[in-house]
């Protein structure tokens, strides 16, 4: 029989495990990277805006001005329109960064739980490989280091 600890963190691995691939998947699907294609994410036909600036690593202003670009010339917008779409991108933006903060800390938390709770379960060579692994390794986030 195997005892309620145990089964815990088989099932904390499991969703972590589960976690991972659905991420993937969706990133692989939703956010197609520049060596897949044109250079960029999927849009309107005939419009070609260069490469997302994720892809480039950019800052949250080219973000958002690839973005505005994109939709200036895909809806036609007018200088207004624009500007006033570009205030709201802005107030989203910081809203954003906001709640990235404040959640941050809960999260890496869930995260070094997680992997202290299945270290637990591991040989010591194997908790080894483990900390060497993109997801055991030590902060938060997977191995792709803080977020803004």
């Amino acid at each position: 029989m195997i005892s309620g600890r145990l089964r815990a963190g088989l099932v904390i691995a499991l969703i972590v495990v589960c976690s991972a691939i659905v991420g993937a998947a969706v990133e692989r699907k939703f956010a197609p990277r520049a060596d897949r294609g044109r250079g960029g994410p999927p849009g309107p036909p005939g419009i070609q805006a260069g490469p997302h600036p994720r892809d480039s690593r950019g800052s949250e202003e080219k973000k958002r001005a690839w973005m505005l670009d994109r939709m200036t010339k895909s809806l036609d917008l007018t200088p207004v329109q624009r500007a006033g779409i570009d205030s709201v991108m802005r107030v989203t933006d910081s809203s954003l960064k906001a709640i990235r903060v404040e959640m941050q800390p809960r999260l890496e938390k869930v995260f070094e739980n997680s992997r202290t709770q299945i270290q637990a379960h591991l040989t010591p060579a194997q908790r080894e490989k483990f900390g060497k692994s993109r997801g055991g390794g030590g902060g938060g986030g997977g191995g792709r280091g803080p977020r803004p």
